[in-house]
């Protein structure tokens, strides 16, 4: 299973979840990578983002620029 990378766990070398061995993919820092994956949010995410906002349909917007666990209480907030 997946563990975000980022400043709180860079330094993890055993999942805290179960205890397994962590292994980094390699390239998703790759700009080339980057590149793709934001050419393909402006193309299929955010047209999404602004169609359900024109609908009526409620969006909420997250702060993903906060530690993990800040994230994660706003994102069970939005949905209650």
């Amino acid at each position: 299973h997946p563990i975000l990378y980022n400043k709180e766990t860079e330094n993890l070398k055993i999942c805290p979840l179960d205890g397994s061995k962590l292994i980094r993919r390699k390239g998703l820092d790759d700009p080339e990578v980057i590149k793709v994956r934001l050419k393909e949010y402006k193309e299929r995410t955010f047209p999404l983002i602004e169609l359900f906002g024109k609908q009526g349909i409620e969006v909420n917007k997250i702060n993903g620029e906060q530690s993990v666990s800040d994230v994660h209480k706003d994102i069970l907030k939005a949905i209650k």
